[in-house]
């Protein structure tokens, strides 16, 4: 019955109109400061160092959670998700020890957002970061190229209903036409939507990404990932 009423509410004006006018400017806590300790960004940039040094191909995702912000209670109430927030993790091998030399890419309210690793970890609770081997350096450079794409489209949105779009998707396959059809210029996607449509159909036969059903919904949330994806480092915060 819960889940039931959550597919419909995120369906409602209601709740577009409370998500971007209000949830998505809670950027305050309820009390006291996130818990992630900053000591693990070294352990971090170690983890990302080695693998730029491996012989494999990898990329990396985040996922996080502001457990204290009023944001993440309204969004745990209304999906029950362990995590909420996720995004992508770049970095320059000779600006790795420079501040601001590991970047998160993600989705926000205001749209897609470009900080220091730093920056996200400093309003998070709990923090896993996410390995994500891909087929070959080929695909190494389609990641690149759909970044870019997203990067430089005229507009990019947050999209509060959390439903995939196969029309984004299919915009960034590159075995279709790489055109938004008219109409679509201004798209949307979520956060966890954001690392999925980078990841889609790069990743080595039986470990890529999938999308579940919620309801009559197609679905890609920070929980997926964190379950899908290899978790090679995470701190969860103690209640």
């Amino acid at each position: 019955m819960f889940n039931r009423f959550a597919a419909y509410f995120l369906t409602t004006k209601l709740w577009r109109k409370l998500a971007t006018h209000i949830v998505a400017h809670f950027t305050f806590r309820t009390f006291g400061y996130p818990k992630f300790p900053m000591d693990g960004y070294y352990q971090v940039m170690k983890i990302l160092k080695d693998a730029a040094s491996s012989q494999y191909h990898y990329a990396f995702a985040f996922v996080c959670t502001d457990r204290d912000a009023l944001a993440w209670k309204i969004q745990n109430f209304v999906t029950k998700a362990q995590w909420g927030h996720a995004g992508l993790v770049v970095f320059d091998l000779g600006k790795i020890y420079d501040v601001g030399g590991i970047r998160a890419i993600h989705m926000k309210g205001n749209g897609l957002n470009d900080w220091s690793l730093l920056d996200l970890l400093r309003e998070c609770d709990d923090f896993a970061l996410i390995r994500i081997p891909l087929f070959n350096g080929d695909c190494e450079l389609e990641v690149d190229r759909r970044l870019y794409e997203v990067r430089n489209a005229d507009t990019c949105e947050y999209d509060f209903s959390m439903e995939l779009d196969q029309v984004v998707l299919d915009w960034l396959n590159p075995r279709l036409p790489n055109e938004l059809p008219v109409g679509k210029k201004k798209f949307k996607m979520y956060c966890s939507e954001f690392v999925y449509a980078l990841f889609r159909g790069v990743m080595p036969l039986g470990r890529g990404l999938t999308a579940r059903q919620f309801r009559d919904r197609a679905v890609f949330e920070p929980d997926d990932l964190y379950k899908q994806g290899e978790v090679v480092f995470q701190h969860v915060s103690r209640r």
